[in-house]
């Protein structure tokens, strides 16, 4: 760990990799520590076992000839959760500190991910379930569809179509990718690199007109039933005190499963 003047603190991690016939060290800055809402963040937020961890994947990678140093680093100004550093580092960066290539139109990738870069650092999300929910929905849909095209020919019918079916299918997740794809484009479009935006507004979609099915429930003079069969269980401690607490809080699962 290391400490600045300001009370910063920061996970560095001494990466020693062969230059011909020498060995280099490289310091890379892994991450931070984490606190008690946000955590396993590569180049954020980490425990130190996640920041041990973090440090012998790295090593192991470089090692292998996954990837490169300079990725590492690129990768790590990104930030990414730790179960998807390894996916995240072979895909395609914009370095944070790279301006936007006029010359050369950027794909709709390259501005996802300087977009993304920006939420991270605003904190728009602290939990990395959130952070992973994002990544996976881009990649499993919108990267599919025209992640690697030049953000300029993507055409407001290819993006009607990829939502308008996701829709359909997933009509949450569809509107979370309607939210990330339509601030990609604005932000093109604030760059000045397209000239309006392709992303239809959500009420041009179709949406299913799903019927709410509500989970069964039972009869409050069973509760103490259902207290004893818990508390007998062969289930662990932090198991019965969580359905206890559920049953007498009346609080929903997702309450129960944050709760510290």
């Amino acid at each position: 760990m290391q400490g600045y003047e300001n009370g910063k603190r920061s996970w560095v991690y001494r990466l020693q990799i062969l230059d011909g016939a020498k060995q280099k060290s490289i310091w890379l800055t892994i991450g931070c520590p984490a606190s008690d809402i946000e955590t396993g963040i590569a180049g954020v937020a980490l425990r130190l076992n996640e920041a041990r961890g973090l440090a012998i994947r790295i090593s192991d990678l470089i090692k292998r000839g996954g990837a490169s140093a300079e990725q590492v680093k690129k990768a790590l100004a990104y930030t990414c959760p730790l179960l998807e550093f390894e996916d995240f580092i072979s895909k395609p960066f914009v370095a944070p500190e790279t301006e936007v290539n006029f010359d050369e139109i950027p794909t709709f990738e390259e501005i996802f991910y300087q977009w993304y870069k920006l939420q991270i650092a605003s904190k728009r999300w602290t939990h990395k379930a959130s952070i992973q929910r994002l990544l996976g929905t881009y990649n499993t849909h919108a990267q599919k569809a025209f992640g690697y095209m030049p953000i300029n020919q993507i055409t407001h019918r290819m993006v009607f179509e990829t939502l308008q079916n996701l829709f359909i299918k997933q009509d949450k997740t569809a509107k979370d990718l309607h939210t990330y794809c339509d601030a990609v484009f604005e932000m093109a479009l604030d760059l000045q690199i397209i000239e309006n935006n392709p992303c239809p507004p959500k009420k041009k979609f179709t949406k299913p007109n799903r019927k709410i099915e509500h989970h069964g429930t039972i009869d409050a003079s069973r509760l103490p039933d259902l207290y004893q069969f818990i508390t007998e269980g062969n289930s662990d401690a932090t198991f019965k005190a969580t359905a206890v607490a559920l049953i007498v809080s009346a609080l929903r699962i997702s309450n129960i499963a944050y709760l510290r």
